[in-house]
């Protein structure tokens, strides 16, 4: 159900960005990758706020690391962001089907057998992309 209070002008970017979430869905993900990168790439230049917060945290992290290397890291940091717009497009909007094609699963048979085990305890899972490990979406 559509609350009234959210068709204001202010919401307007809100909407256009869940409109571009959505249409996002549709593109393959290699492609997405792509434009998520060069998404990455235009916001570097224009956030320096976040571009010097981030050079700040990964050059205390890694303090043996020259000043190239740290804004190699920084920039690649930001490309991720942009890749990560397309990732959580997928989460809340892709099929489960484009999901299930998307994910790997390797040595399932460790987590089936922590399954069986007493306790009722849930195996960790190391490696993943966030996003893709999700509950199912509420229906509206």
């Amino acid at each position: 159900m559509l609350n009234i209070k959210f068709i204001h002008p202010k919401f307007f970017p809100t909407w256009i960005l869940i409109l571009l979430m959505r249409i996002g869905v549709f593109i393959p993900f290699s492609t997405q990758v792509i434009i998520g990168r060069t998404i990455g790439k235009v916001m570097y230049p224009l956030m320096s706020k976040l571009r010097s917060t981030a050079y700040s945290n990964i050059s205390h992290c890694f303090p043996e690391k020259k000043q190239s290397q740290v804004n190699a890291l920084v920039k690649s940091h930001f490309e991720a962001i942009g890749i990560s717009l397309f990732e959580t497009a997928n989460a809340y909007y892709a099929s489960d089907k484009k999901i299930i094609k998307l994910l790997t699963t390797k040595n399932e048979h460790f987590f089936k057998d922590a399954l069986k085990q007493e306790g009722g305890d849930y195996p960790t899972l190391c490696s993943f992309y966030a996003p893709y490990v999700r509950q199912p979406r509420p229906s509206y």
